[in-house]
């Protein structure tokens, strides 16, 4: 046995603090969806979005946020290093534990804060191959 007690029964006396997810997206939010739907439909119990950032006034993932009554932020990129202290505050100002990347990337400052994870892979990020 590995010392790690485990109990299907839920502790009375123990409350776990879900985990607090903050989403970069950029674009459509359809991987934001996915997180959204897997989250309301208790596919990934103990997991809460707590915010969703994104450099696209007009990104349609801002929408998906707001209507699924998720906070939501618009950072314009024209002052990088500026948009990137914006991004730091807001992260930290919603206590995220990890940040999804589903399309913006995040500043190194943010990785070294926050633990990251990416939710999509773009065919064109990903490198030709050959058959």
């Amino acid at each position: 046995m590995s010392g790690i007690e485990h109990s299907s029964q839920p502790s009375e006396s123990k409350s776990v603090a879900p985990l607090r997810v903050a989403v970069l997206i950029s674009g459509s939010g359809s991987n934001l969806q996915a997180l959204i739907d897997a989250v309301e439909g208790r596919q990934l119990p103990g997991v809460e979005i707590v915010l969703v950032i994104s450099n696209k006034a007009s990104a349609q993932g801002l929408q998906r946020a707001l209507k699924h009554k998720l906070p939501a932020a618009y950072i314009p990129w024209k002052k990088r290093e500026e948009a990137e202290q914006q991004m730091l505050s807001l992260l930290q100002l919603f206590r995220a534990d990890l940040i999804v990347l589903a399309g913006l990337d995040a500043h190194p400052e943010c990785r070294i804060h926050f633990p990251i994870s990416t939710a999509h892979d773009k065919p064109a990020s990903r490198p030709a191959t050959r058959r």
